[in-house]
């Protein structure tokens, strides 16, 4: 297995409310290539990340020989994208490239840098049955082929991270139910309304609501489940809507389970991840 770090993309648009895509798209770059059985994907923790360390001393402090960086300019309908694929010991750059296309073809530059940079890696392991097979691993789940919707998406994901209280996570909320509107098929989004549905119930001061979000964020997780039955965020955030909201702790342990075996099997002992899941949710 080969160890590397995705690192944040640099927001070349210059307008800090722009941050939400270049954030977003490295992010979805980082889950794209954890999937892959044959690489071990870090990224920076905020320690790391908050521009005290250059790029490769954020690679020596996470112990990988490789970082994927770039950055991101937008205007309109179009979207330059720059990346590159960097050895940490010497600063050697083992690929590069820049993408200039319509903001629809996001999908297709992610998918390219993800094939690259994990050919360029496991080409590094004998077998091609090995290369086939990790490739193959990177196969979006419950993912979306609607710009809007990946877009509302992203925006979504990046109110929900900063977690500054209920009137993010409602502005969080309205973009993830933008996302469905435009894509009502968007598992991965009915996973996010899910999560933050529950995040509200947690944070809410009126006890009337919480038993309402706690339902409305277990149907939202079932929805994502029936359309992707595979999305390990769908069953992470069944079983922590069943286990808070319901007090059904049995009930929740399947999902949490499968969310383990869906998402770190290969990586972290199934029992190591299944009772800090549960930690998470008895909080």
């Amino acid at each position: 297995m080969i160890a590397m770090a995705v690192l944040g993309f640099e927001n070349l648009t210059g307008e800090e409310d722009q941050a939400w895509f270049s954030d977003g798209l490295s992010n979805q770059l980082r889950q794209i290539l954890a999937r892959n059985p044959l690489l071990r994907v870090s990224a920076p923790t905020s320690s790391l990340a908050d521009g005290q360390e250059d790029d490769f001393a954020i690679g020596r402090a996470l112990g990988v020989p490789f970082i994927l960086r770039g950055s991101v300019q937008r205007s309109l309908n179009t979207v330059r994208i720059s990346a590159e694929l960097s050895q940490v010991d010497d600063g050697v750059v083992r690929w590069g490239e820049t993408y200039d296309r319509e903001f629809a073809d996001v999908f297709a530059v992610q998918s390219e840098i993800a094939r690259t940079v994990a050919l360029e890696l496991v080409a590094q392991i004998p077998g091609e049955r090995e290369v086939e097979r990790s490739l193959a691993s990177q196969k979006d789940i419950g993912g979306t082929k609607n710009a809007g919707a990946y877009e509302a998406f992203l925006r979504g994901t990046a109110l929900a991270d900063l977690s500054s209280g209920v009137e993010s996570d409602r502005a969080a909320l309205a973009q993830f139910d933008a996302a469905i509107a435009a894509d009502p098929a968007y598992a991965a989004a009915h996973a996010k309304r899910a999560n933050q549905l529950a995040a509200i119930a947690k944070a809410t001061s009126d006890a009337s609501e919480i038993a309402a979000l706690y339902d409305a964020s277990i149907t939202a997780a079932r929805q994502s489940i029936e359309l992707e039955p595979a999305l390990a965020q769908g069953h992470l955030a069944l079983g922590f809507g069943l286990n808070n909201g319901q007090l059904k702790r049995a009930a929740a342990l399947p999902h949490y389970h499968k969310w383990t075996l869906a998402h770190w099997c290969h990586r972290v002992p199934v029992r190591t991840v299944l009772c800090c899941a549960l930690i998470r949710a008895y909080r």
